[in-house]
C-alpha cells in the first residue's frame, strides 16, 4: 500500500490537522519530511485535509465531552492549528452553561460545603475551564 493510500484510508476515517496529518506520514508511512509536505499539500489542494474542518470536528467532539476552552485551545494548537480558526470556533459557545453541564454530570450540583467545593473547582479547572466561569458556577 503507498504512502498515499494510507493517508486516505485515514483521512476517510476522521479528520487530521495539517501537522497531524504530516507527523504521520514521516511516523507510519516512512517518508521523508520533504515527500510528506508534497504530499499533505496535495491532500489540502485536492481538499482531502482542512485544518477548518478539522477544527470544527474537534471542538464538536470536546464539547461532546464538556471540555472547557483552555484545553480546547492548548489541544488545538498542540496539533498546530492557528489562532485565528481556534478564535473562530470557539467565540459562539456558551461556557456558563457547559460548564454548569459538566458539574451536574459529574457532581449532581453544587457542594454545600466548602472541601467538596474545592474539588468541584479543581475538577472544572482541569477540564479547562477559566477561574472566572469556575467562580460564577460556584460561588
Amino acid at each position: 500500500m503507498t504512502p498515499k493510500d494510507r493517508a486516505l484510508g485515514w483521512l476517510a476515517r476522521r479528520e487530521y490537522s495539517y501537522l497531524e496529518l504530516l507527523q504521520r506520514l514521516k511516523r507510519d508511512a516512512g517518508l521523508e519530511s520533504d515527500e510528506a509536505e508534497l504530499l499533505v499539500q496535495w491532500f489540502v489542494e485536492h481538499d482531502l485535509q482542512s485544518d477548518h474542518r478539522f477544527t470544527e470536528s474537534y471542538i464538536r467532539m470536546q464539547l461532546g465531552k464538556c471540555r472547557g476552552p483552555l484545553k480546547i485551545r492548548f489541544e488545538l494548537r498542540q496539533r498546530g492549528i492557528r489562532d485565528e480558526l481556534i478564535n473562530k470556533g470557539l467565540s459562539d459557545i456558551n461556557w456558563h452553561e457547559l460548564a454548569d453541564q459538566r458539574l451536574q454530570a459529574k457532581f449532581g450540583g453544587v457542594a454545600d460545603n466548602t472541601v467538596e467545593k474545592a474539588r468541584q473547582m479543581r475538577h472544572l479547572a482541569g477540564q479547562g475551564f477559566p477561574e472566572s466561569i469556575v467562580r460564577d458556577i460556584l460561588l
